[in-house]
């Protein structure tokens, strides 16, 4: 990836971080005239530490399911500065998923972009850890 698509890519995350807040349970992107759509979803809704939870995004054109689509999620830690990321994989309901356990309580800001030739959609949804 270049520098300036690197940059950009920077940009709109922190654009989107800002514009959200913790919700009940599911983010949705804005498709862009006949983009993707994205829904962002844990389970378990409200996850507790050391528990496993999958983190599920569906990618849809026009209501259909996405399948062969790039899915990557950045997960951060509120007290944390650096990002992970991770590569969601297309599980069998045909929803991209990432497994996480969070050792630690709090906020944890979840950034997901995907893509599939010309067209892509980014996400972001705070998630609680009690």
């Amino acid at each position: 990836m270049t520098i300036l698509k690197r940059i950009a890519f920077l940009a709109v995350t922190c654009l989107l971080l800002a514009s959200c807040s913790p919700g009940d349970g599911s983010a949705d992107s804005q498709p862009i005239s006949g983009g993707l759509t994205l829904r962002v979803k844990s389970e378990p809704k409200q996850p507790q530490p050391h528990q496993d939870t999958k983190l599920i995004v569906q990618v849809l054109a026009k209501d259909q399911p996405v399948t062969g689509a790039k899915v990557e999620m950045g997960i951060r830690h509120d007290a944390d500065k650096q990002m992970e990321r991770v590569k969601a994989k297309l599980s069998a309901t045909g929803d991209y998923m990432v497994k996480k356990t969070f050792h630690h309580p709090g906020v944890y800001h979840l950034t997901v972009s995907a893509g599939k030739g010309d067209i892509s959609a980014t996400a972001s949804k705070d998630l609680i850890v009690e």
